[in-house]
């Protein structure tokens, strides 16, 4: 196997590709220029989503071991599972500065910290072989991206009923509790209980701070989704004949 780091950059350079590929592919040129923008972002992230997700499902059912010793347990599939994601973080970090035109403003500032942090998260991975359990577990929060970024597409080409819109909507809630909420909770859980002896106090930090950062930005998601897509269409009057 490569090099972990050789892998993030592999995956790091993929994404700058795939993305200049669906730019020039012209399947996004009827959006206005900002909808095109995030779209073509989003569709970028659904690969990365789909894959990292089937990856931490995978290695996680054929090592399940790797979620009882967050810390040291460790397969190759693991690894680059999570060498490929830090590959995407950093390059989607980079696409979402130039879509700001490289200025951080009340707009992007939530979705940059969530970048930086998650970049520092798993850089720690990567450089020091370690945590792949912790990796896995928080990886399963991109199954829900899949759905939560297909919807996003869907309203931008204004594709808002039907029964395929619908169901990207029911499994975007069902997976958004079950990979986000359920897997945030699981987290936080374990940085309060897990032995502090075999982690670095910096690295130990950096989660206090990034698990619970993460944790309020999906529930955050979660009311917003619901707002969206069950609240305001109930408040709507029934239209009568």
């Amino acid at each position: 196997m490569e090099s972990p780091l050789q892998l993030s950059v592999c995956s790091l350079g993929w994404f700058f590709f795939l993305r200049r590929a669906m730019s020039d592919c012209g399947k996004f040129d009827k959006l206005e220029k900002k909808k095109r923008t995030e779209t073509i972002n989003l569709a970028v992230s659904v690969f990365h989503s789909f894959f990292s997700g089937i990856g931490a499902l995978i290695a996680i059912t054929r090592m399940p071991e790797i979620l009882e010793d967050m810390v040291y347990a460790h397969s190759n599939l693991s690894a680059c599972v999570t060498s490929f994601t830090f590959g995407y973080f950093v390059y989607d970090f980079f696409d979402l500065l130039a879509a700001s035109r490289w200025s951080i403003s009340k707009n992007n500032f939530d979705i940059i910290l969530h970048h930086v942090l998650v970049i520092c998260c798993f850089g720690s991975c990567v450089v020091q072989q370690r945590y792949m359990g912790l990796s896995m577990l928080s990886i399963l929060m991109e199954v829900n991206s899949v759905f939560l970024h297909l919807r996003k597409i869907s309203r931008n080409f204004d594709i808002r009923s039907g029964i395929v819109y619908h169901a990207i909507v029911a499994l975007n809630f069902l997976t958004l509790i079950a990979f986000r909420i359920v897997v945030s909770y699981k987290m936080i859980v374990w940085l309060s209980t897990v032995d502090r002896s075999g982690i670095p106090t910096v690295v130990f930090y950096l989660g206090v701070i990034a698990m619970p950062v993460i944790a309020a930005m999906n529930c955050t998601l979660f009311y917003r989704c619901l707002r969206v897509d069950i609240l305001r269409p109930l408040s709507r009057p029934i239209k009568k004949d």
